[in-house]
């Protein structure tokens, strides 16, 4: 929370005060600020009511005051009221922002005339913690290495990668293909087996050489790993069929062709059959 006062100088015992504090909203990017006013003045003092002005950022608000007949003989500290306000974040969660309060006191005290009186300054608010953006990924091919680069706002926040992919011929959900936990800026990926053979079975019926499915990357931020949530920011690429696959037979990995040309049409070939409840390999 941010919490600060500032305080006008008159060069007399009346002065107006400024104090305010904030709590920010990680969802919404923003901080509710809140500004109240007091007049510091020691008695007597007689005032009738007043326009007081809040100003934050550019956006005001104003009430009235109440009269001051204060014939005493001491110090007071009149709270004049409170506003609260909502600033919004720059992208990286943070903000610099101008509070001030402004009153016409158009009085004589101590001797001194005292005209429109302000208090402020610059408050830098708490830095809101902010999702990690993808900056650049590509198409790529399946079967070979590709990676994304990243835009990191807190150093210390842990990225978690999945990726989804559907047939982009086809109207249907979303299929998670892997998932990568701890993902670091730049860092290689590379598919199993059994992510390359997960996007082939989406691919259906269109294996050919050259087709394609359409690939999202969900790059989501935590504070630690298993800490709090932050955001995620996603992406769709073309995850591109090269055709290079394999196959698990009985726990084992095993090159497979999906597919033959066929004068001049890829074709989709048998790699495997089921003998008695046993898939075997055709090759």
């Amino acid at each position: 929370m941010a919490k600060g006062s500032f305080s006008s100088n008159t060069g007399v015992q009346c002065n107006i005060r400024l104090e305010f504090w904030s709590s920010i909203d990680v969802l919404s990017n923003s901080s509710n600020v809140t500004m109240t006013a007091f007049l510091d003045y020691y008695a007597p003092l007689y005032m009738g009511s007043r326009n007081l002005s809040f100003n934050c950022n550019g956006n005001s608000y104003q009430i009235t005051t109440g009269r001051i007949g204060d014939s005493g003989r001491s110090l007071k500290h009149l709270n004049f009221g409170s506003w609260t306000t909502t600033v919004s974040h720059d992208y990286d969660g943070s903000k610099s922002c101008y509070l001030e309060i402004s009153i016409p006191l158009n009085i004589t005290y101590s001797g001194k005339y005292l005209g429109i009186v302000t208090a402020g300054g610059n408050v830098n608010l708490d830095k809101i913690p902010r999702k990690s953006i993808i900056e650049s990924i590509g198409d790529f091919s399946v079967e070979g290495e590709h990676w994304l680069n990243y835009r990191k706002y807190f150093p210390s926040f842990w990225q978690n990668l999945w990726i989804t992919a559907k047939n982009a011929g086809r109207d249907e959900n979303w299929q998670t293909v892997g998932v990568f936990g701890g993902y670091e800026n730049g860092q290689h990926v590379k598919f199993d087996p059994t992510n390359i053979a997960k996007i082939y079975s989406i691919a259906m019926p269109e294996t050919t050489v050259g087709a394609y499915v359409d690939v999202m990357y969900h790059l989501e931020t935590w504070t630690s790993k298993g800490g709090i949530f932050i955001g995620e920011d996603t992406k769709i690429v073309k995850g591109y069929l090269s055709g290079n696959i394999s196959l698990n037979i009985d726990g084992n990995w095993k090159k497979c062709i999906p597919f033959v040309n066929d004068s001049g049409t890829w074709k989709p070939c048998v790699v495997y059959t089921n003998i008695l409840n046993n898939w075997k390999s055709v090759f």
